[in-house]
């Protein structure tokens, strides 16, 4: 062998070796940009899990606000009930009042407006008054609730359309204007 092809093997081993290298070079590059690749997409879900969390927060958020404000209606609903129901009490009492002082004056003028009134009949419901909490019923011109006894009769139960009594152990209902039981007598 010359010298001349020592030199191309000299020259041919030396490109291994360099190739070599750029390839261990190009491959520990190659891992650490593949390492730097997870890592980013690492963040990137991170960031997208954090958004997903974020919206379902602002989401149970909102829903709690809507709820909030659904109860607050709803208070306002029954607050306006109550009054609405104090209201057509204050009615009812005023109604009774009035019978109660028609059947009281005298009617020494014959065609005063009201000398033919007559007082209603005993044990005739003459309306029902029915909320959550406020069951109650107009007999005659007594405001009576469940549990009260009138004229020995007892109010067992009201309900939107009638009540029911009860006297010497015989149980009855009774609609709105209906003709009373002969157990009122």
């Amino acid at each position: 062998m010359t010298s001349k092809d020592w030199k191309w093997i000299a020259i041919a081993c030396l490109l291994v070796i360099v190739a070599y290298q750029v390839g261990k070079y190009h491959g520990e590059n190659s891992a650490e940009s593949r390492s730097r690749e997870r890592e980013l997409a690492f963040q990137k879900e991170k960031e997208e899990t954090r958004k997903d969390e974020f919206a379902k927060e602002k989401q149970a958020m909102e829903k709690r606000r809507r709820e909030a404000k659904a109860e607050e209606r709803d208070k306002e609903a029954i607050k306006l009930m109550d009054e609405s129901t104090d209201r057509q009490m204050a009615l009812i009492m005023k109604y009774l009042e009035m019978t109660q002082n028609i059947q009281r004056q005298p009617s020494s003028i014959g065609s005063y407006p009201f000398s033919s009134y007559k007082t209603p009949r005993q044990g005739r419901i003459s309306s029902i008054v029915v909320s959550e909490d406020n069951h109650s019923a107009l007999i005659g011109t007594k405001l009576v609730r469940e549990g009260d006894i009138i004229d020995g009769v007892t109010v067992v139960k009201i309900h939107e359309d009638e009540v029911e009594f009860e006297k010497n152990g015989k149980r009855w209902a009774q609609k709105v204007g209906q003709q009373p039981d002969p157990a009122w007598r």
